[in-house]
């Protein structure tokens, strides 16, 4: 039979030190990651502003191009908000067969924290672009100019805040 300390080979172990040197790096690990994988609030909030900014501007170009009359309503109380003709009917998606232009927060499973804190377009929850893609603030039957227009959207203790700028309709985020 063969054996290790024929060949000049010795048997080796990890001593107690090297082992606990491996735990404390992994625990120092396991302490930093998991906190930055458990809260992902700060990304839903941002996510979620990206996408009403998205909408926006898909609302306001469509109305360029199709020279069409189109509204994006939002509902704090549902957080949630919908893309729809000049008479309430929502659109279907352009893009997803089957689906409409609608989001409800709580009933999506990726921005299932996000809230609307705050809508308003001239005091009320509605903004629509004219066929100039100029937004106006309540519905279109009503031909009300946009004077201040603001969402604010929150997920944990995340606020992003989307403004959009009278007259030409000019949409921009802070935090």
């Amino acid at each position: 039979m063969v054996t290790n300390r024929q060949f000049g080979i010795s048997p080796q172990a990890f001593t107690l030190i090297e082992v606990l040197s491996v735990v404390v790096i992994l625990g120092i690990a396991a302490v930093i990651a998991v906190p930055m994988i458990a809260d992902t609030s700060d990304l839903q909030a941002t996510s979620a502003a990206r996408q009403i900014v998205s909408t926006l501007l898909f609302t306001q170009t469509a109305c360029i191009t199709k020279q069409e009359t189109y509204q994006m309503v939002f509902d704090s109380a549902a957080d949630s908000y919908s893309v729809q003709d000049a008479v309430g009917n929502v659109l279907d998606d352009p893009v997803i067969a089957g689906k409409q232009m609608q989001l409800s927060y709580p009933d999506s499973p990726d921005l299932s924290h996000v809230s609307l804190n705050s809508v308003s377009f001239n005091a009320t929850d509605r903004i629509w672009f004219n066929r100039l893609g100029e937004p106006y603030a309540g519905t279109p039957a009503v031909n009300n100019p946009m004077t201040t227009g603001t969402i604010v959207v929150q997920s944990g203790d995340k606020q992003i805040t989307i403004r959009v700028e009278p007259v030409t309709g000019r949409v921009t985020i802070s935090e």
